[in-house]
C-alpha cells in the first residue's frame, strides 16, 4: 500500500489524525485493523494535544478510572 490519503467506508471522508486513537478500528485497502498500542513519542503527542485527541487526554483517562472505581468502595 503506498502512502495516499484514505477514504473512510464508514463516514465517506478521508482520515484525519483524531481518527486513529488507540482501540479504534480502521478499514485501508479493504482491510480492518484494530490499533492496539502506540509508541511512546504518538502517545506524548495524543497527550500534548488533548483539543484533536479529547479522549487520550490525562483528564479523561482519570475520568475513566474514577467512574470504574465508583463501584467499588473501598477505592
Amino acid at each position: 500500500m503506498e502512502r495516499q490519503k484514505q477514504i473512510n467506508p464508514v463516514t465517506s471522508k478521508y482520515y484525519t489524525e483524531k481518527d486513529f486513537l488507540i482501540g479504534t478500528i480502521v478499514f485501508l485497502a479493504g482491510f480492518k485493523f484494530r490499533l492496539a498500542k502506540a509508541d511512546e513519542y504518538t502517545e506524548k503527542y495524543m497527550e500534548d494535544n488533548a483539543s484533536v485527541f479529547p479522549a487520550a487526554s490525562i483528564e479523561s483517562l482519570i475520568e475513566k478510572i474514577k467512574k470504574g472505581a465508583s463501584k467499588y468502595p473501598s477505592l
